[in-house]
């Protein structure tokens, strides 16, 4: 696994945590009783936003 690779896999991964993680929880999302649908649209903007992140190639500090 190259650099480039390692760096995009860490970025995504703290930014999953920070997207979904630090809202639920340090908002007390997570005991509404929407916090299903909240948790969906937490996926799919966060699935969208890693997605073209990618496609752009400049999430990473690593970019070539």
């Amino acid at each position: 696994m190259s650099l480039h690779t390692f760096s995009k896999f860490v970025f995504d991964l703290v930014f999953t945590v920070f997207w979904i993680y630090i809202p639920m929880f340090a908002l007390d999302l997570s005991s509404s009783p929407d916090a299903v649908l909240i948790w969906i649209g937490d996926l799919v903007s966060l699935a969208v936003i890693i997605y073209l992140l990618h496609r752009k190639g400049v999430h990473s500090i690593y970019s070539r």
